[in-house]
Formats: C-alpha cells, sequence, structure tokens
C-alpha cells in the first residue's frame, strides 16, 4: 500500500504526525557526498522489540517477541496496549528529521480481522492504541508502520514501510482465585414467605470465560440450568458450587453452603398442670435456639373450654379454667415458629361447667334462616351458683343473637367461688347460590313454533318460570317476532338460595314461496325452469319422476334450464316438484308444480295405443293429453269402432272412457278435432296376467 494513500485513509481518525524543519539542500548534499550510501533499497526503521511492550490488563509488562514470534500471557489476562518504538537504520534516522509523516495500524485476527489506528506519540517514539480501547486477547496481530516522503535523493535507505508481526497465546500457568460472597452474610434463610439467599461470585476475568453455578446431591455436583451469570439466588439449602472456565484449560472454583432456617425450639414442663386457684399463672416454658434477648414473642391460644385471663404474650400466662392452651413463637430475626401445648386440669377448686344451645338446632346460617339464638347454660361442681355470662361479641347474659358467621365464644363466671368455665361454637354459613344453566335445542324458532327449555342445575332444586310452571323443563311458544326473552328462577333445596337464567328465543316470520304455474306440459327434449321467488333465503325443492331421464331428487336454488326427455317414447312422462322456501329455521307452505312429459307428435296430441285395465295403476285408463294450448275437451269429438266396424263408444274427450267394461281386442278411434281435421288410429285393449 502507498503510504500516502495509507495516510489518507486514516487521517480522520486523528493520526499523529511530526515534522522537522526541512534542511537546506546544499546541505543534505553536501552530506551525500561525504557519507555515499550503499548501493541497493535499504529498510529505513524496524520495530525495536526489546524497547516495545505489551501491557497486560494487569501488570507485569511483557517485551514483544521477535518477528513472527508468539507472547505467550496469562489465561486470566487480555491485552490493554502496546507500546511500539522503532529504530531506525544506521545514517538514516537524519532523513526523517525532514516533513515526514508517520502512520500506524495494528490488524487483529480472531476469528474475523478488526484493524486499529495507533497513535504517534513524537516525544517517546512509540505507537500505541488508544486509552479506551476495549481488552485484545489471543489471536494474530499485524503492525503496519509507514512513513511519507522519507526518500530524498542519495538517501541511503528506499523502504519506508514495515509489516510486524507477533501472536498472542493463553497458557494456563496463572491463578485464577474464585471467591463467593452472600446477602444476607451468612448465607442462612430465613422463614419469610419466598425467601432467598443471592450468592455472588467472582467475576470472570474477561469475556473469554463462563460462569457456572451447580448444586451437590447424591451422584455430586450437578449443573444448574441457566444458572450462567456471576449471581445466582437459591431458596432451598444446600452445597453450592461457583465455577470458571476459560482458554487453555483455565477453570477455577469454590463452594459455599446455604443453611437452612434456625428455628426456635420450645418445651413446657410439666405438660400437665394442675389448678388450685380460680386464676393461676402457667411455668416450665423454655426456649432453646431464640437468637438472643428479646428476638422471641409468644402467643397463647385456649381451647377446649380454657380460659385466658391475661399475659396472651408472654412466657407464663394467667388461665381462669382447666382446658388446652397452646403456644407459638416465633424469632423476630427470621419469623421462624415452634408450638408446644399445655394441659390444665383442675385440682382442688370449683368446677363451672359450660356449654351453648342454639335455636334452631342448627349451627349454620343460610338463605333462609339468618338468625340464630345462642344461649349459654352453666353450672358448678360441687356447690351450684348464679352465674353472669359474657359473650365474644361483646353482649351480656346468657343469650345472644347470631347474624353473621363465626367462632363465637361464652364465659361463665360462678357469683359464689368467682370460679369460670367457657365454651365456644362455630357458627357456618352457606349462601352460595345455585349454578344453573338454561338450554334449548336452538334459539330460533317459526310462528307457532313450541321450543323447549331445559334447567340444567347440579344440586336438587325448586323452579318457578315466567308461566308459573314449576318443572325443570318447560314448553313455550315465544309469542312476537324478534327476540323473546324466557326466565327460570331456582331455589336450593339445601340452602334456599335462589338463582336467576335467562335465554332468548328468536322469532322469525316463514318466508312467502310463489311459483307459477302449477301444471306444465311439454314435449320431450323441451326444456324450461320453475318459476319461483320467495322472501326468505334459500329455495329447496324435492322432485318425484316418472319416464323422465336425469332428474335430480332434491336440491337448493331455482331449478333452471332443464331439459326433460323421455326415457321410454312409447309413454308420457311425469316430474312432481314439491317446493319449498327456507329462512333462519322456518320453512315455507309447500308449492307443488308437476311437468307432463309427452312423446314427439305431429298433433301435438298424446294418444295411448295400449290400455291394461287390471288395476295395477299402470295404463287402467286411455289417457289422451292435450296440449297446454289446446281448445276445450269438450270440443274434441271422440267414436271407436270395434273390429267389425259397429260403434262402441262416442263422446267428447271431456268424458270418461270405462275400459274395464269392453273386452279386450284392438279398437278403431276417429277423433273431430275443432277446425274440421279428423285424426285416426287404433287402441288395444289387453288385460295383463
Amino acid at each position: 500500500m502507498n503510504p500516502i494513500n495509507l495516510f489518507n485513509r486514516f487521517k480522520s481518525c486523528n493520526v499523529y504526525t511530526f515534522q522537522v524543519r526541512r534542511l537546506s539542500g546544499l546541505i543534505i548534499a553536501l552530506l551525500l557526498l561525504l557519507f555515499p550510501g550503499p548501493s541497493g533499497a535499504q529498510q529505513c526503521f524496524s520495530v525495536n522489540t526489546n524497547n516495545s511492550k505489551v501491557i497486560l490488563s494487569a501488570p507485569p509488562l511483557s517485551t514483544l517477541p521477535a518477528d513472527q514470534g508468539t507472547l505467550s500471557i496469562p489465561c486470566n489476562k487480555t491485552l490493554a496496549n502496546l507500546s511500539v518504538v522503532i529504530a531506525f537504520q544506521p545514517g538514516t534516522e537524519q532523513y526523517f528529521e525532514d516533513s515526514t509523516t508517520f502512520t500506524a495500524t495494528l490488524d487483529y485476527e480472531k476469528l474475523t480481522v478488526t484493524t486499529y489506528v495507533l497513535i504517534y506519540n513524537k516525544q517517546t517514539n512509540t505507537f500505541a492504541l488508544p486509552a479506551n480501547q476495549s481488552g485484545l486477547r489471543d489471536g494474530t496481530y499485524r503492525i503496519n508502520i509507514s512513513a511519507g516522503n522519507c526518500t530524498p535523493a542519495n538517501n541511503p535507505c528506499s523502504d519506508c514501510s514495515i509489516t510486524y508481526t507477533f501472536k498472542v497465546e493463553y497458557n494456563n500457568n496463572s491463578t485464577i482465585f474464585v471467591a463467593i460472597e452472600s446477602n444476607p452474610d451468612p448465607p442462612v434463610l430465613t422463614c419469610v414467605l419466598a425467601n432467598t439467599v443471592t450468592l455472588i461470585g467472582t467475576a470472570p476475568p474477561h469475556s473469554g470465560f463462563n460462569s457456572q453455578w451447580s448444586v451437590l446431591d447424591t451422584s455430586g455436583f450437578v449443573d444448574i440450568v441457566g444458572a450462567t451469570n456471576d449471581t445466582f439466588s437459591t431458596a432451598q439449602a444446600g452445597t453450592y458450587r461457583y465455577m470458571l472456565t476459560g482458554p487453555a484449560g483455565c477453570n477455577s472454583s469454590n463452594i459455599i453452603s446455604v443453611e437452612p432456617p434456625f428455628f426456635p425450639k420450645l418445651t413446657i414442663n410439666p405438660d400437665t398442670q394442675v389448678l388450685n386457684a380460680c386464676v393461676q399463672k402457667l411455668t416450665g416454658l423454655t426456649v432453646t435456639n431464640d437468637g438472643g434477648a428479646n428476638n422471641i414473642i409468644f402467643n397463647w391460644q385456649a381451647s377446649n373450654n380454657g380460659i385466658l385471663i391475661s399475659g396472651t404474650n408472654s412466657a407464663s400466662p394467667i388461665v381462669g379454667a382447666p382446658g388446652t392452651y397452646t403456644v407459638i413463637i416465633r424469632r423476630l430475626d427470621n419469623s421462624c415458629r415452634d408450638t408446644a401445648t399445655v394441659e390444665a386440669v383442675a385440682g382442688d377448686i370449683p368446677v363451672v361447667h359450660t356449654e351453648i344451645v342454639t335455636f334452631p338446632d342448627t349451627t349454620r346460617l343460610d338463605c333462609r334462616l339468618t338468625l340464630i339464638s345462642l344461649q349459654a347454660v352453666a353450672d358448678q361442681t360441687p356447690d351450684p351458683s348464679l352465674f353472669n355470662y359474657k359473650w365474644s361479641n361483646g353482649t351480656n347474659g346468657p343469650v345472644t343473637d347470631i347474624t353473621e358467621p363465626g367462632m363465637y365464644s361464652v364465659t361463665a363466671t360462678a357469683s359464689t367461688s368467682g370460679c369460670q368455665g367457657a365454651s365456644s361454637i362455630l357458627i357456618t354459613q352457606d349462601i352460595s347460590l345455585p349454578a344453573i344453566q338454561l338450554t334449548s335445542l336452538r334459539d330460533t324458532v317459526c310462528v307457532g313454533e313450541t321450543i323447549t327449555l331445559n334447567a340444567l342445575t347440579q344440586e336438587p332444586c325448586t323452579y318457578l318460570w315466567d308461566d308459573n310452571s314449576s318443572n325443570s323443563t318447560n314448553n313455550v311458544v315465544p309469542p312476537s317476532n324478534g327476540s323473546n326473552q324466557f326466565s327460570v328462577t331456582v331455589t336450593a333445596q339445601d340452602n334456599g338460595c335462589t338463582g336467576t337464567a335467562t335465554r332468548l328465543i328468536e322469532r322469525v316470520e316463514p318466508p312467502d314461496l310463489y311459483c307459477l304455474p302449477g301444471d306444465i306440459t311439454l314435449e320431450t327434449g323441451q326444456q324450461t325452469s320453475l318459476d319461483c321467488s320467495t322472501t326468505g333465503y334459500l329455495i329447496q325443492w324435492i322432485a318425484t319422476s316418472t319416464n323422465v331421464r336425469n332428474i335430480p331428487p332434491s336440491g337448493t336454488g331455482l331449478f333452471d334450464n332443464q331439459v326433460y326427455t323421455l326415457a321410454n317414447n312409447q309413454a308420457p312422462g311425469m316430474v312432481s316438484y314439491a317446493v319449498y322456501g327456507k329462512n333462519s329455521g322456518c320453512t315455507s307452505a309447500r308449492e307443488d308444480i308437476r311437468i307432463t312429459v309427452l312423446p314427439d307428435s305431429e298433433t301435438g296430441i298424446f294418444i295411448p295405443e295400449l290400455i291394461t285395465p287390471n288395476g295395477d295403476g299402470t295404463n287402467d285408463q286411455w289417457n289422451i293429453i292435450l296440449p297446454d294450448e289446446a281448445a276445450d275437451p269438450n270440443t274434441y269429438k271422440l267414436q271407436l269402432f270395434n273390429r267389425n266396424g259397429s260403434q262402441v263408444f262416442s263422446g267428447s274427450l271431456a268424458d270418461t272412457f270405462n275400459a274395464g267394461s269392453y273386452p279386450d281386442g284392438t279398437y278403431y278411434y276417429l277423433i273431430a278435432v275443432p277446425g274440421g281435421k279428423t285424426i285416426r288410429g287404433a287402441v288395444t285393449i289387453l288385460r295383463r296376467q
């Protein structure tokens, strides 16, 4: 690369240059005469590896190796900077006192090549990376230094650029120290909900190291998935290892134990204590592992008719009746707890027996029963006495009324001895509403249509519908077009609570359907369409065909441009259509369309040639069919003759010819068509066996 071009490439990066006053050309020429240079090209300068230094991320410094050499550095270090000094060839340095410009770059090759601009310091004659350059690691380094305008005439050297290469490798001779700190310190868990201990390991020396936390189990240390930072939080006691793994096989680790919470230990001795007075102190409580003075709080509770007089937050409470007394202690520093129980039994004192009776005989409030009366009943053994009653809800007297659930207790104090007895009762409440779902097979019906509504519940209930019916199902007829709302109220038989469910049923009008005409006569091979329309969304039809080809049995939409072709040209065909209009679930009244298909005929009149009057429904009558445009059948005159020429019938085509009254045989007919034309032919009567 041309040195001047290289300088131009990096001049925007604040490349430092130096210049010295140019010597006069005469003096230079004189020097060249006195000290002629050798023949041929000569390198003007080189890297002085003895004076050049590699500055690692921490001391000590290292000198640069020879060109193409290798520098081995500890695995926990990085290349923070380097100080490159150049040495001039003897007799050449004077030429660089001219206005010479130095440019220098560093190519760092790891996976890719990155180029850095080196800064020149004229006073120390060194090239170095900028001070804020990030640390470099192992890899290949190439230093390129060029000098511009360094070859005046007669200069004994001509090579004004150098390239120096060295390689950095890691070694594992260094010691990597790994420490683990904890928060809190020492690493002990507490009994606070979701409490954790945070472990903080030594940060990796550089990005070439990986962090990994693992935990000790029966098979050894097992890596914790995702725990690859230098900090890790855990809510489980155990032994944890933190390991740093780096290049050249470098690794180091340390372990720390997270201790389980420190629980206090509570004992009461004796755990059964005799009451020899109506008011007496409980004693014998001992706490160990308490964490120090004033670190424990007490909470006493009484059951089985026990009475706490005072000292519920002390080690020795004062009680007033036989019963069970339970104390819970808690350490303030870690919220860990322990519990113990002591039984207080009656000694040489009167015993007050107390019980609570409910009216009515239940302890549950619900939607029907919203008030329960509690009555306290007490007696003293020996020596009967009158009693004063005090309830936990603040009322006095033997009776109190309860409207809310909860635990209620009463203390009865004997007026003669002053001894007390207590009793408690739990009042519950069930006001849960019954779960109900109101269903129907569909939510759209037609005018006058009945639909069944089903009330589904998960418990026994009674039902009340809008129309006062009381079954779980109800058959309803929506009274108006549009949305109709139906509701049912259900009452749970168990607690008397009610719930309501509603359902909307849409009533729609059936569509109107119009079809014209009702009867159509065609000759075979002709086509036509059904002329139907509806106010609904859809037309449906069902077809029944006799002696007509290719008629679909059913379909939707208009039946357009259908060709009607006889299957047997010796007899007429018939297609009967039942047509319906449909909208949202409603079907219109039926329209019938009948299409008669006749064989080809010059006159347009179909005259059967065979009559089989045997009652099988086929050809029992002589059905002469006239076209739609024909005149009145009364205007067509028919005469029928037997083989002997005798006339056996005379009438019009509007008259019925009863073929069953005639014997089998061939008969000849004359039909006088209005307008003077006569049709002649023969018909055979044959009774099939």
